[in-house]
């Protein structure tokens, strides 16, 4: 009987929060789109997204660009970005297969962030026209790295419960295999280190509110 108590009162208390996130104002981060264009010795290239592209994310905030070092190496970049309200990530097997590519492999394995942070993110192999690309993969909500959806989920729905705002992005790097996977993949983890100071600093719930401010 206990047990059908507390599962009966979670349930309310969910119902609450969800009805309460979706009867408030939904939050912006315009700052999304001032994200750096050079960062370190990376530059970068805007990749036009069509409206219907942000239609199918769901979401109005999401950056497309190409990163090249000076020695000609690209990384492409994708993040999107989405309140609380409405946090619509797709699985990103279903995203990259959208569009023709087809998943080989996918694991997940840890990451030094930097020297301080070391974290498990998600590694997929794809390839499309007979041509292989390596893609790493995670989701953020103000500092917390997860790959997984499931885990991204319950974390938002908890300070859901607390009535606390917050907001989440997914952060996609890929890169064309052109020598080796261990190439590649070392090339995208050195990438995800130089840019990830400012993942958290246009990604983060108060970082945008201040912007939007």
């Amino acid at each position: 009987m206990k047990k059908y108590l507390i599962v009966i009162v979670l349930t309310l208390l969910t119902s609450v929060a969800i009805f309460k996130v979706h009867n408030i104002e939904p939050l912006t981060n315009k700052k999304l789109f001032s994200f750096p264009m050079r960062i370190g010795q990376w530059t970068g290239q805007e990749i036009p997204m069509e409206d219907w592209v942000f239609k199918s994310l769901e979401t109005p905030y999401g950056i497309l660009r190409n990163y090249r070092s000076p020695d000609g190496e690209t990384v492409n970049l994708a993040v999107t970005w989405y309140d609380d309200r409405e946090v619509a990530f797709h699985a990103p097997e279903a995203c990259l297969g959208g569009v023709g590519n087809k998943v080989k492999e996918k694991t997940i394995y840890p990451v030094i962030f930097d020297k301080d942070h070391n974290h498990q993110i998600g590694k997929l192999l794809v390839e499309r026209n007979n041509n292989r690309s390596l893609v790493l993969y995670y989701f953020i909500n103000d500092g917390y790295i997860t790959p997984s959806q499931t885990k991204l989920r319950t974390r938002i729905l908890l300070k859901r419960l607390r009535f606390k705002r917050t907001s989440a992005a997914f952060v996609r790097l890929m890169m064309p295999i052109t020598k080796s996977r261990e190439h590649t993949k070392e090339v995208l983890e050195k990438y995800l280190r130089d840019i990830f100071p400012y993942i958290i600093e246009y990604t983060h719930t108060d970082r945008a509110k201040s912007y939007n401010s």
